[in-house]
């Protein structure tokens, strides 16, 4: 009897995961990228390749999508100020 209430439990908590949807923060996505980067870089020889590209992962995965956020709103506030041609 015990077994049977834990299973139904189990299956209530597992409907209740499905629902849910399946997405991750925007931070554990630049972690992965970094870490990776990081990775990548432990296997080069000089220093200044590993500087090059840490310093391009950075740029890449960290400051182009802010860059491209605020380019996107730049743009949406333009077309909203410019009048309809006649």
């Amino acid at each position: 009897m015990g077994g049977a209430a834990t299973d139904a439990g189990g299956s209530r908590r597992a409907e209740r995961r499905s629902r849910l949807p399946a997405s991750f923060p925007g931070s554990l996505s630049l972690n992965a990228a970094i870490l990776a980067s990081v990775m990548l870089a432990s296997r080069l020889r000089s220093v200044l390749d590993v500087f090059a590209l840490l310093a391009f992962a950075m740029e890449w995965f960290a400051l182009f999508p802010i860059f491209r956020q605020r380019l996107k709103a730049g743009r949406r506030q333009r077309s909203r100020r410019r009048p309809a041609a006649d």
